[in-house]
């Protein structure tokens, strides 16, 4: 797969949703937007008054990922940018590695709306922000993907985005050692309710929020949980609501 450079417009978007009744996250989408209305229902989510946010990948894999333009207007859905929305930038939508990984549908798309449609759809999923970090009066959350590798300081995120250039160098959007390497911490401690030293602990933000490796159920250490629990092969889809 040769490298390709990236231009990301959005590294870290900030939004203050104070002003909502009740703000939820929800794991990786994947296309499965009926499963999302259902899941919403559940909580009793309120699009006037309420807000969503995605940790990314919306599309492939599930059978509605043409849907995705219809969420991104919505007012109260506040989503980031996952690999998969990376694999439709226009040098890979509908190649064989983005088939693959669950990408068929671009192509039925593009005949249906045209080359150009594609491309366009493939802009606005590329100028998702690749963080996001919510305000709710004195607190703040971020959301990532992937991962944030090896940064334990909020504060350092914008500035080590940047430094990805290339899709193949971004462990914001692709890497799971973080993901391993909180789980195998979680299950040799027995005592993970109150984590030792700083294990996890990421400063400047109250709660960090990560998709992209499937779980069974979500699983949180330190302050950081993972909440992608493989809605397009497992019918469950994690809604939380963020307190």
């Amino acid at each position: 797969m040769r490298v390709v450079r990236l231009t990301m417009t959005k590294i870290l978007d900030t939004v203050d949703l104070s002003d909502k009744r009740k703000v939820f996250v929800v794991g990786d989408i994947h296309g499965c937007f009926t499963l999302l209305e259902q899941g919403l229902s559940k909580v009793g989510f309120d699009r006037e008054q309420d807000a969503l946010v995605s940790v990314g990948d919306l599309v492939d894999r599930g059978p509605e990922s043409s849907r995705v333009e219809e969420f991104l207007e919505y007012p109260w859905f506040f989503p980031i940018q996952g690999n998969h929305e990376q694999m439709c930038l226009p040098q890979y939508a509908g190649t064989s590695w983005h088939v693959m990984n669950g990408g068929a549908w671009i192509a039925e798309y593009g005949d249906s709306f045209g080359r150009d449609a594609v491309k366009a759809l493939g802009k606005k999923l590329n100028d998702l922000p690749i963080a996001l970090e919510v305000v709710r009066g004195e607190k703040k959350y971020g959301f990532v993907h992937a991962s944030l590798y090896d940064v334990d300081d909020w504060s350092e995120i914008e500035n080590r985005i940047q430094r990805c250039t290339h899709l193949q160098d971004n462990p914001f959007v692709w890497d799971r050692m973080h993901f391993y390497a909180a789980r195998r911490l979680l299950t040799d401690d027995p005592n993970h309710d109150t984590p030792d030293g700083q294990a996890f602990l990421v400063d400047n933000i109250d709660h960090v929020y990560f998709g992209h490796t499937p779980i069974k159920e979500p699983m949180t250490y330190g302050n950081c949980s993972w909440i992608d629990t493989g809605a397009f092969a497992t019918d469950i889809l994690t809604i939380q609501e963020i307190t």
